[in-house]
Formats: structure tokens, C-alpha cells, sequence
């Protein structure tokens, strides 16, 4: 329940940025500010495939021993863009969870129940190993959209009660973002909330027409 502290002296701080996606953006701009990053994702890395036990394992020893992890859950199954019909189109992506049902719908069969599945057991890894580093005194910080599913885990409403926790909330066009996608941060770094900001831009109107 501290809040983080990064070391000082000669050792770079060590970062972990999991789920970094194949671009690994934010391992790219840790490494130019001059820490030793890890980039986590099994587009990089076969064997970065976080449904086996084995590679849990070994990815919770690197975070016991790293200054900070970053933890971007990939959230197809968890966006709230499923409940939004494609207008003309009925095959369209389908929810597969709800406020209520935040683990997943219980009417879910066959492809999409494993799905939610499998992305349950990457979530439940995150948060457990959130929890540890935010215990220990490391910094964590947790991405995905505003109003993501994710945020509606029990474990999370956990771990916000916990000292020194914070959401911020920002427009990814003020970031560089094409679009303006709400974003959400949670974490024990108290610098984050200086990311806070709206959007002021002129935007195209079909900006999100679905397809």
C-alpha cells in the first residue's frame, strides 16, 4: 500500500510493459528516457503466451524484481464497441459481457465463451500481479479505454482501496491519438494524473462510423 519510488543511482530503473502490443509504444518511450524495458506480448513472442501456467510464473518473478509494470489487457472482449450495431449490417461483433456480467454474459456458447474465458485468466493474472507490486512499493499502471469492462472487476475494486490508487482520464487524440478515444489510466504513480486532459480538437464526423 505504498506509494512508488524509483531507485537512484547508477542502475536504469527496470520496467516490465505487458500485453506491449506488437509496436510496443510504450517500451519504445521508456527505453528513450533511459530505462531497461521488457516488451511482454506473444505477437513479439510465441513464448510470451500468458495462458501457460509456466510463462505466469516466470513473468510474476520479473515483476518482483522490476520498478514498474505497465498492463495494457487486450480488450476485444471487453469494449464496449460490441454494443453498437453496424447499421444495414447483422453479423456484427456481438457483447460479450455486461455491467452486470462483467466475467461474461451466461448465455455464452462455444467460440465466444472461450474466448471470455481465456481473456479472464489474463485479467485475473494482471490484477493479482498488480496487487503484489502495489503491496511491494513498485509502480503500476493499468491502461484501457474509459469505459471498459475491465474496470467493473471485483479484484480492481480491491486494489482501489488501497493507498495512493488513482484513475485519470484523458482524450487519445491530446497523446498523439488519431481519434478521440477516451482513455483510462489506473495507478499508484502520482505523475500520471498530469496526463489528465479533454479533447479541443476539430474532428471528422464519421470519425467512428462503424464497419
Amino acid at each position: 500500500g505504498q506509494t512508488c519510488e524509483l531507485p537512484r543511482g547508477e542502475r536504469p530503473p527496470y520496467a516490465l510493459d505487458v500485453f506491449s502490443g506488437e509496436n510496443a509504444p510504450v517500451a519504445y518511450a521508456l527505453a528513450w528516457c533511459g530505462w531497461r524495458v521488457e516488451p511482454i506480448d506473444w505477437l513479439l513472442n510465441p513464448h510470451h503466451d500468458l495462458s501457460k501456467l509456466e510463462v505466469q510464473q516466470a513473468l510474476s518473478v520479473l515483476v518482483d524484481s522490476c520498478d514498474a509494470a505497465i498492463w495494457a489487457v487486450d480488450c476485444s472482449t471487453l469494449s464496449r464497441a460490441r454494443e453498437v450495431a453496424i447499421p444495414g449490417h447483422h453479423g456484427g461483433p456481438k457483447p460479450l459481457r455486461a455491467e452486470n456480467a462483467v466475467r461474461g454474459l451466461p448465455s455464452l456458447i462455444g467460440r465466444d465463451a472461450e474466448r471470455v474465458e481465456l481473456a479472464n485468466l489474463f485479467i485475473d493474472f494482471t490484477f493479482a500481479q498488480i496487487a503484489k507490486s502495489v503491496a511491494a512499493g513498485a509502480a503500476a499502471v493499468l491502461e484501457s479505454p474509459e469505459r471498459s469492462h475491465l474496470w467493473g472487476f471485483q479484484q480492481l475494486k480491491e486494489i482501489r482501496k488501497l493507498p495512493h490508487w488513482r484513475r485519470t482520464q484523458y482524450d487519445a487524440c491530446c497523446w498523439g491519438g488519431a481519434r478521440k478515444k477516451r482513455q483510462a489510466l489506473e495507478s499508484n504513480v502520482p505523475e500520471i494524473q498530469a496526463l489528465s486532459s479533454n479533447c479541443h480538437h476539430v474532428h471528422a464526423k464519421d470519425d467512428w462510423t462503424p464497419y
